[in-house]
């Protein structure tokens, strides 16, 4: 599904920027393919990973399928295989460790002027199989 795929390359790209935070178009970003609650979270993920010095690296591997549609609503649920690390900028440490376990959430995909986006993901646990 190109709704989640996209939403993941942004992620990576704006996860990875380095140098200081531009908040207006970090914001103006997120909203090409985020919308409510999770336009929020992730604005305040990249805000103080920027704070603290840190950049996401890596890939993400989906696998998501379509739960159900109803008018401007949809559910994805994706057992993705997370490959990025949190890395500090000024040396490139990483400062997390890697599972090798797959991650499964539900995501909540709104139809915004005909354009889907993720305005929620939740967290259904570790271990899931592609």
């Amino acid at each position: 599904m190109s709704a989640v795929s996209s939403f993941w390359d942004l992620y990576l790209q704006l996860g990875g920027t380095t140098g200081p935070f531009n908040s207006v178009e970090t914001r103006r970003r997120l909203r090409q393919r985020t919308a409510g609650p999770e336009l929020g979270r992730l604005y305040d993920v990249f805000e103080s990973n920027a704070a603290a010095g840190v950049v996401v690296k890596g890939t993400v591997d989906i696998a998501p399928s379509v739960v159900s549609i109803a008018g401007t609503t949809a559910l994805v649920r994706d057992c993705f295989d997370d490959n990025t690390g949190l890395y500090r900028i000024s040396d490139g440490q990483r400062l997390d460790s890697n599972d090798p376990r797959r991650h499964q959430v539900l995501i909540t995909l709104t139809d915004t002027a005909g354009m889907w986006k993720v305005s929620a993901m939740q967290d259904e646990g570790l271990g899931c199989a592609a």
